[in-house]
């Protein structure tokens, strides 16, 4: 089992999974899993089908939200991303190779609710360094209307 960051209360993160995870994060009270692996990605352990078998047989709910690292800022990835975080019961694991394409995602998604401030602080807490993403953060939270006061950060996915 990989490490699982936790960024929220209902939101986390991890590396590639096996097989035999999905029912280790049942156990362990997820309810859904985002997998954001493309398939043909190098080192990809399971693909999106066996991957959905394995969470319905662990009785999770599952996505397949495939993003390649270079498609890690783009709007409709973001966009299918948070369709998959609001459509989803928490807790939500969502994975990659190491967490961070996920936890990017999650961060863009967070921008157009909370403070870019508050975003990449969740982001420390949880242990991750996004700074450098600072610009793209608050360029987001700007064009969605947010302002640091304005914050939503809440025990939420986003």
């Amino acid at each position: 089992m990989p490490k699982i960051t936790y960024i929220t209360p209902l939101f986390a993160v991890a590396g590639q999974l096996s097989e035999q995870d999905f029912a280790q994060l049942a156990a362990m009270g997820i309810k859904s899993v985002i997998n954001n692996r493309p398939n043909g990605e190098d080192g990809v352990l399971v693909d999106a089908d066996n991957a959905a078998e394995a969470a319905k047989r662990a009785g999770l709910d599952y996505r397949y939200a495939p993003v390649a690292n270079h498609e890690v800022m783009e709007t409709a990835e973001v966009d299918t991303f948070e369709d998959a975080l609001r459509g989803l019961p928490g807790p939500i694991l969502a994975y990659c190779r190491t967490g961070t394409r996920s936890s990017i995602l999650w961060a863009q998604v967070s921008a157009r609710y909370n403070s870019a401030e508050d975003t990449l602080r969740a982001l420390e807490d949880a242990g991750f360094d996004l700074d450098f993403l600072r610009s793209e953060f608050e360029e987001i939270s700007r064009e969605y209307g947010i302002e640091s006061e304005d914050s939503q950060f809440a025990d939420q996915a986003a």
